[in-house]
């Protein structure tokens, strides 16, 4: 059989036999001895350089178990510990796949460490530390991106957290992620963490995600000089009280506690006056003097009841292009609307993307704001009552939002057909037209299919906004990246 075709069986294989064949310590009985004669056998001529391609595809496709208990919140994590993972197998098969295995370099520095419950075997600790210590000598000095997660109060002096804290000097990327509420473990935790890694000259990007809430005074990271972007999750609703973090070089930041605390949002931006992308789900910003943001880029906010908000605090220069507001209610939309709508005036000229749902902004005070976003390009309406034929008749003159390429309505609709084609005819229509992408929910595509046929025969992208248009693409991922 050619190399080739050699690859292409392995692949096929390779998603369906489970790591266990490979790892067979008898592979000369039973299933272990058909895969070795299928699979491994044709394998022991290819170079290196095949071997490490097919190990890529199978890392790719292959499935990869949870590892939180079921009525934990779902968050993304993967165990590098976990010898069960395909790039462990793959390494345990012969010596030529381990050598391709630790060469692929790309599949070890992403490195997760779910730290050991306290009914966890003895032998399995250890061979969690034997196997960390491995995992770092074979990196050398690779920059690595660490993610800490724990359900289970542990000792700062965990011979686990020692290990995977001796390499910080190589940090690019950390992620804390612990969720227990004793307040005086995470503070000591924190405490050790900030003496066994005095110096973090690459790390760039901080998440903290914390059950538990955290005195004032966190000095941990402090002296991360390189650091741009923090994410705060869990519990950390007044980041900027309990922990000293260099925030006038933070640049990019995500607060995604889904509770408001006793802290208002225009503290975290007073302190960092170099932002230029911030996401905030429990977003409140009352009256008081100016908050100059000369580099925020983007705004991605969401907003519980009763918050006080003044829009009009916010001096944002020419770069702000993005701006995303969704409400958590529909009662209190009086309360800042005119703040809102000034300030949409005031940005016109720049903004570019606009999310926006009506528990935000009136269908009729939308309309007029229209006439000031000369620059938008991209308009999300999320639609909580009845959408009217009011908006779909301002959006079919084209003098407004001339730039426009993306309109997505989603929510109840009122309109009829006729008023979507009239829109949809008038915005395509033109020689010189940008508008190529439309958005409605998947029961309106339906219903509208002949119409919306002849549109896409004309270039018009037609997406499902049921599909697309989520929590998540409004302030950001609820959980914390890997």
């Amino acid at each position: 059989m050619s190399v080739p075709n050699t690859i292409s069986q392995i692949s096929s294989d390779l998603g369906a036999v489970s790591g266990g064949a490979f790892t067979a310590s008898e592979p000369e009985t039973g299933t272990g001895s058909q895969t070795y004669q299928q699979i491994l056998y044709p394998t022991l001529g290819l170079p290196d350089n095949i071997l490490r391609e097919i190990l890529l595809e199978w890392h790719r496709l292959g499935p990869q178990k949870p590892v939180q208990p079921p009525e934990q919140p779902k968050i993304k994590f993967t165990d590098s510990l976990d010898t069960t993972l395909p790039q462990w197998v793959y390494a345990q098969v012969c010596r030529s796949w381990r050598q391709a295995a630790f060469s692929c370099k790309a599949l070890w520095t992403r490195l997760g460490i779910l730290m050991p419950g306290p009914d966890e075997p003895e032998g399995r600790k250890i061979a969690m530390i034997h196997n960390l210590n491995s995992l770092l000598r074979w990196l050398g000095d690779l920059p690595l991106k660490v993610k800490i997660k724990s359900y289970h109060p542990f000792a700062p002096d965990d011979i686990l957290f020692t290990t995977i804290c001796s390499s910080s000097s190589r940090w690019e990327m950390l992620r804390l992620a612990l969720h227990f509420e004793e307040v005086d473990v995470l503070q000591n935790i924190l405490l050790s963490l900030g003496a066994r890694m005095p110096q973090v000259p690459l790390l760039h990007s901080l998440s903290l995600d914390f059950m538990s809430k955290l005195p004032s005074g966190i000095d941990t990271f402090l002296n991360v000089s390189n650091l741009r972007r923090v994410d705060v999750g869990g519990k950390l609703y007044d980041t900027h009280r309990s922990l000293e973090i260099p925030w006038n070089q933070i640049t990019e930041y995500r607060r995604l506690c889904d509770e408001f605390g006793d802290s208002a949002s225009e503290e975290h931006l007073m302190k960092m006056p170099n932002v230029v992308s911030y996401c905030d789900a429990a977003f409140s910003c009352s009256s008081g003097s100016p908050i100059p943001l000369p580099h925020l880029q983007v705004m991605k906010l969401s907003i519980g009841p009763m918050v006080p908000l003044d829009f009009g605090r916010l001096e944002l220069g020419n770069h702000f292009t993005e701006f995303r507001l969704r409400s958590r209610c529909s009662s209190n939309k009086l309360l800042w609307s005119d703040s809102l709508v000034l300030s949409l005036h005031r940005w016109g000229c720049s903004l570019q993307t606009l999310y926006l749902d009506s528990c935000a902004i009136s269908e009729s005070k939308m309309i007029l704001v229209f006439e000031h976003l000369t620059a938008l390009r991209s308009l999300v309406f999320l639609y909580r009552q009845t959408l009217k034929s009011n908006l779909i008749g301002a959006l079919a003159n084209v003098k407004l939002l001339p730039h426009l390429y993306h309109l997505a309505l989603d929510g109840h609709f009122g309109f009829m057909r006729d008023d979507m084609v009239k829109m949809l005819s008038a915005r395509m229509i033109q020689g010189d037209s940008v508008f190529r992408k439309f958005g409605l929910p998947s029961s309106r595509i339906a219903f509208f299919a002949k119409d919306l046929e002849c549109f896409r025969e004309q270039g018009l992208e037609v997406e499902s906004t049921r599909d697309t248009y989520k929590w998540n693409d409004w302030v950001g991922p609820q959980e914390l990246e890997d």
